[in-house]
């Protein structure tokens, strides 16, 4: 099976999700992260926790992807950054998230979702 490993470093979502989103628990509408073939969605789960899913809107399987998360803290009011991994592949048309899998203490609008390696198979 040919691999093909896309690295993307420029791929910045800024996420606007609170505009869609009107009370803790609702979730935003899929929207496209980047060109990559993947979408994004937020939730606000409480004042201060933030979660998101992806979903493989490509025909390929997503075996791996990499990205960082920018974000201002909701109780120090500091900027944050860290970095995550989906844990598995994604067939097209499966997704991945939540607040099981993917937080940050923050609300939605200052969170920043930069990808930062995606590998297809």
């Amino acid at each position: 099976m040919l691999r093909r490993l896309v690295t993307i470093s420029a791929v910045t979502m800024l996420v606007t999700c609170l505009s869609s989103v009107t009370q803790a628990g609702d979730w935003s509408e899929w929207r496209p992260f980047g060109t990559t073939g993947i979408s994004i969605r937020f939730a606000q789960v409480n004042r201060t926790t933030c979660t998101w899913a992806f979903r493989n809107d490509s025909s390929r399987v997503l075996k791996s992807m990499s990205f960082r998360i920018d974000d201002i803290n909701a109780e120090s009011g500091r900027p944050e950054q860290s970095s995550d991994q989906i844990p598995w592949s994604l067939r097209p048309g499966q997704s991945i998230g939540g607040w099981t899998a993917f937080t940050a203490e923050a609300d939605c609008s200052t969170v920043r979702i930069t990808s930062t390696s995606i590998e297809w198979q």
